[in-house]
């Protein structure tokens, strides 16, 4: 019997004239982890704004003067926004993480406008001098209602109310009752 011979032993690729296969990563791979990266760090930066606001944002609604939380009395009473001889009625805030950038409050004896935004950082309104109130109720849940008060020196005044949980008509309703006791 004879002997089958063994094949050639195979050879490299550059035998063939072709290029050795890199080693390492391609550009398109570094190019996707890259991508990969950014976005994954973007969203974590999302999520934790959101954690952050969501900690430190006053309540979405209106809030009846007992249940306000005892930190946003004590930064009312700071800021020279709540007296210490009056009764807290009503509580709302627009603004994000501050109850300073936007709240309105309402006490025994006044109506407040309050926001560091604007020139004159708040508006004092007493009950007695409210001659109208008109309520413009949102619908929607992503729109605050808007309250439009008139004085009797002929001042307008408006400022909104989170509709969230009925806050805007439990709101409008204690307006109304404080400044029609005011008017007796």
């Amino acid at each position: 019997m004879s002997q089958i011979p063994s094949p050639p032993p195979l050879q490299s690729f550059q035998s063939f004239g072709q290029p050795e296969p890199k080693k390492g990563m391609s550009t398109l791979v570094k190019v996707l982890i890259g991508v990969g990266l950014v976005m994954g760090l973007t969203i974590l930066a999302c999520f934790g704004t959101c954690i952050y606001i969501g900690a430190t944002a006053p309540p979405p609604h209106a809030l009846t003067g007992a249940k306000v939380p005892a930190k946003y009395v004590k930064q009312l009473k700071d800021l020279g926004i709540l007296r210490d001889d009056e009764k807290l009625e009503c509580f709302f805030s627009d603004a994000i993480t501050s109850i300073d950038g936007g709240v309105y409050i309402l006490t025994d004896k006044r109506l407040v406008l309050y926001s560091t935004a604007w020139t004159e950082h708040e508006i004092s309104i007493p009950l007695a001098e409210i001659i109208d109130i008109t309520p413009s109720y949102s619908t929607s849940w992503i729109d605050n209602s808007i309250v439009s008060i008139e004085t009797a020196d002929g001042g307008l005044f408006t400022f909104p109310v989170s509709m969230d949980q009925g806050g805007d008509k439990m709101y409008v309703k204690r307006l109304k009752a404080l400044v029609d006791a005011a008017a007796r």
